[in-house]
C-alpha cells in the first residue's frame, strides 16, 4: 500500500496525515499522529471524513482525542468509521 500525505478540512479544524488504501478489503486508512495538546476532533469532522471517503470503509488511527465516549462506539467502529487508538509514536 502506497501512503500519501493528506490534509483535511472543516470549520477551521485542519489535520495532516497520511493515507493508503487496501483494494482487498476496499478500505482507505488514515493515520494521524500529535506531539503536543490538540482540541480533540469533532464528530461533525469525523463525519466529514466519512462523507468524503464514500463509498469506501474506513480505517482512522490516532493518538488524538476524539469527542466521542467510548459508550457510542462498539467493537471500535463509531458510525462505521473503525478508530484504532494507539500511543504516541
Amino acid at each position: 500500500m502506497k501512503k500519501e500525505n493528506v490534509i483535511l478540512e472543516l470549520d477551521g479544524q485542519r489535520i495532516e496525515c497520511t493515507q493508503s488504501f487496501d483494494y482487498a478489503s476496499k478500505k482507505f486508512t488514515l493515520e494521524y499522529f500529535i506531539n503536543d495538546f490538540q482540541e480533540p476532533l469533532t464528530k461533525e469532522f469525523l463525519r466529514y471524513v466519512k462523507e468524503k471517503y464514500r463509498p469506501f470503509g474506513i480505517i482512522f488511527r490516532t493518538n488524538a482525542g476524539l469527542e466521542i465516549h467510548s459508550a457510542e462506539m462498539e467493537n471500535n467502529t463509531w458510525n462505521d468509521i473503525k478508530i484504532l487508538r494507539t500511543p504516541n509514536r
